[in-house]
């Protein structure tokens, strides 16, 4: 059986390698978490130049049907004056 010295000397150890643990991974997961933090800010900063994009080519795309109905109508009331001519 170990002595209550002996078993101290373990704790002492025990708690020491621990508190080295912890500080290691307390680094570790600041380094994470900047590192994080930088690729979020850059993952915004894409998005909200692709959802820029998406809303411009949505209103140009918008703006090419509307005309493009326009025209449509305009061809569609000639041909049914022509139409009508020849009837």
């Amino acid at each position: 059986m170990k002595s209550e010295e002996e078993l101290k000397e373990e704790h002492k150890v025990q708690v020491d390698a621990l508190n080295k643990e912890i500080l290691k991974l307390t680094k570790q997961l600041g380094e994470v978490n900047k590192s994080n933090k930088k690729d979020e800010e850059e993952l915004r900063k894409e998005y909200k130049k692709a959802t820029n994009e998406y809303i411009a080519n949505m209103g140009s795309y918008d703006l090419d049907v509307n005309n493009q109905t326009i025209d449509n109508q305009k061809c569609q009331a000639e041909y049914e004056d022509t139409a009508a001519d020849l009837a």
